[in-house]
């Protein structure tokens, strides 16, 4: 299972940073895609509320934002290296995500001391970060391990997204 993101990519050299234009979300299952979702970015904190999306991953951290849940197009999206997760506040802010989310949802497979990272860059908004954890079932999906937590939380996430997506077994 994986998620790969596509689009052209720049070079901030005053922030240091690769920022990232998304323009395509594939899901892969195996060497199948069955789902492609288009992403538009542009005017992320104009009229109304946020949703900051988090995937700490082994190799890179990604994040993106949509103005609420049931929102079919990310508003911004972007990548560091698992190295450079201090930098995410300077990221988000080169985005032009000024303003605190309503929510943070994150999912971490990098660590304890990558979640105290990602912490220390979105300490100064108020907004509490929702630690997503892998569970024996959720959001009408069962997760059959012996030891539930032991599926990644990015795996558990994809999982039931895809599962809502196209309503029935992958």
């Amino acid at each position: 299972l994986a998620l790969r993101f596509s689009g052209p990519a720049k070079f901030l050299a005053k922030q240091n940073l690769l920022a990232f234009d998304f323009t395509q979300v594939q899901l892969f299952l195996g060497g199948w895609c069955p789902v492609k979702w288009p992403i538009k970015g542009r005017g992320v904190t104009e009229g109304g509320l946020m949703i900051l999306v988090i995937d700490a991953g082994n190799t890179r951290l990604k994040w993106g934002v949509r103005r609420r849940a049931a929102d079919t197009e990310w508003r911004a999206c972007g990548a560091l290296g698992r190295d450079e997760i201090g930098q995410l506040r300077a990221s988000l802010a080169a985005a032009h995500i000024d303003q605190p989310p309503e929510r943070i949802v994150a999912s971490n497979v990098a660590g304890e001391a990558a979640g105290e990272a990602i912490s220390r860059a979105l300490s100064h908004w108020a907004t509490p970060i929702h630690w997503v954890r892998s569970a024996p079932a959720a959001h009408g999906l069962r997760n059959a391990y012996e030891t539930p937590e032991r599926l990644g939380t990015d795996r558990w996430v994809a999982l039931i997204g895809a599962w809502h997506r196209v309503r029935g077994a992958c």
